[in-house]
């Protein structure tokens, strides 16, 4: 796996799940407070309260769409290709290895698997690159219509 493709899936990855869950704890800590008395008076009015539940309902809705997302990438295929189409590895949209094809024909002058790595790596540049587009609009989604 290249060094950047590497490092683009390892903060790509963990992404959407930081976030929610940098904000979930928040979320919850507050609530938690609140319901517990712990909040200064001036921080326990019921706006305070409401906004809390309501924040704590966006996440909610975020992490629906989520897990919504990640079951629509694990039923896309990406192909990379090696050897002059003899070798094809298949990943699903979240870079995970589906399928591998060799041809019957194939005339491999050597190392099968630098072969297989090559055609891994293409696969796994073009999930790499859906998937990054479609946090992004998720993400932006989500945000647009929130108060700043």
């Amino acid at each position: 796996m290249a060094p950047i493709v590497a490092r683009r899936r390892q903060l790509a990855n963990p992404l959407l799940l930081a976030a929610a869950a940098a904000l979930a704890a928040t979320a919850v800590s507050s609530l938690a407070a609140a319901f517990a008395g712990q909040l200064p008076r001036s921080a326990r009015s019921p706006r305070v309260g409401r906004q809390a539940i309501e924040l704590s309902d966006q996440w909610s809705v975020m992490g629906k769409k989520a897990q919504e997302l990640e079951l629509l990438l694990d039923t896309l295929v990406f192909n990379g290709t090696a050897a002059d189409g003899g070798v094809v590895v298949e990943v699903n949209g979240r870079q995970k290895p589906v399928g591998l094809k060799l041809a019957d024909n194939l005339d491999i002058d050597g190392d099968v698997g630098k072969h297989i790595k090559e055609a891994y790596a293409q696969a796994e540049a073009q999930s790499l690159e859906e998937m990054t587009h479609m946090l992004q609009e998720l993400y932006a989604t989500h945000f647009k219509d929130q108060p700043v």
